[in-house]
């Protein structure tokens, strides 16, 4: 009979991934830059500051999702938090519909 993970180690467990998509997004956007680092780099610097902002939006995000699915993974068994997190998406929804018909309304479309 296989023992189960304590708390702690499923803790670390999914900081330690995030952690390691942060590094990893930091890795891939300091190869960036010192491939890009020339004379248009810095006449364009703002439009390549965002650039390597989404590169590391899109790396760390594509890299936590696994620890993402492991966190929710070892959170399946625990039905309040799957309560919250309902009555929290059925907020989400129901304030995005609000803003949208309050533009609607305000454009008169």
């Amino acid at each position: 009979m296989s023992e189960r993970p304590s708390p702690y180690l499923k803790v670390a467990a999914v900081a330690g991934g995030y952690a390691a998509s942060l590094a990893i997004a930091v890795l891939a956007v300091v190869i960036n830059v010192a491939e890009t680092n020339g004379p248009v780099a810095q006449a364009s610097s703002g439009m390549y500051a965002f650039g390597d902002l989404v590169l590391f939006v899109a790396v760390f995000g594509l890299c936590s999702l696994v620890p993402t699915a492991l966190g929710l993974f070892y959170l399946r068994r625990h039905r309040y938090f799957w309560i919250v997190i309902g009555v929290l998406g059925i907020g989400l929804v129901l304030s995005i519909a609000a803003v949208l018909l309050f533009v609607l309304a305000v454009t008169g479309t």
